[in-house]
């Protein structure tokens, strides 16, 4: 738990944060490589420079973050909630689509087989 604390110019391995708070927290060029943040809470959190590789986000939440330069590359974006906060960010591989029905969940569409 580290609610309103700041991190910069940190690499973040293997590490399991699952259900972490990062609320209000201050990300200044942090790396997270192949980390469980499953349902962590990113809710009014700032972020520029990150990068999250390889990561489980499941349930992660983002209401109100506020990104700059932060990228998903090979994670798992599935049931992220306040997906819409994370305009301006870049992601790469298969989250794309888990984001993509997140998105579409939040804006009320209805995807029907």
């Amino acid at each position: 738990m580290w609610s309103n604390g700041s991190f910069r110019d940190v690499l973040i391995t293997a590490t399991r944060a699952d259900s972490a708070l990062l609320r209000y927290c201050k990300l200044r060029t942090v790396v997270f490589d192949g980390c469980n943040l499953q349902g962590t809470d990113f809710q009014f959190a700032e972020l520029t420079g990150v990068r999250f590789e390889q990561c489980d986000l499941t349930g992660a939440q983002w209401a109100h973050a506020k990104l700059s330069n932060v990228v998903f590359d090979a994670c798992t974006l599935l049931d992220m909630g306040g997906a819409t906060s994370l305009a301006g960010a870049t992601v790469r591989g298969p989250g794309a689509l888990e984001l993509a029905l997140g998105l579409a969940r939040e804006s009320g569409i209805v995807i029907e087989p």
